[in-house]
């Protein structure tokens, strides 16, 4: 598994808006910011905590083929 660090991704604008796209690999796992206040974005680095948000970061969990076979994804 890579760190955040090891991760490449690429912010490009689009109309107008900016669109992150994330590069990942088998065994990675994310923390995708959705508070835009992250000083590490696109991921995470717990800011959302010193604001007035209902919501934390999306997690990101690419699994290993073999390990998705033998058990199911948590359920929410």
């Amino acid at each position: 598994m890579r760190t955040e660090q090891e991760i490449q991704f690429e912010n490009e604008d689009r109309n107008g808006k900016l669109r992150t796209t994330l590069f990942l690999q088998k065994g990675d796992r994310v923390k995708i910011c959705r508070c835009m206040k992250s000083k590490t974005f696109p991921f995470c680095d717990g800011e959302h905590k010193y604001f007035d948000v209902q919501f934390g970061p999306v997690v990101v969990h690419v699994a290993d083929e073999e390990k998705h076979e033998k058990s199911d994804p948590p359920r929410m």
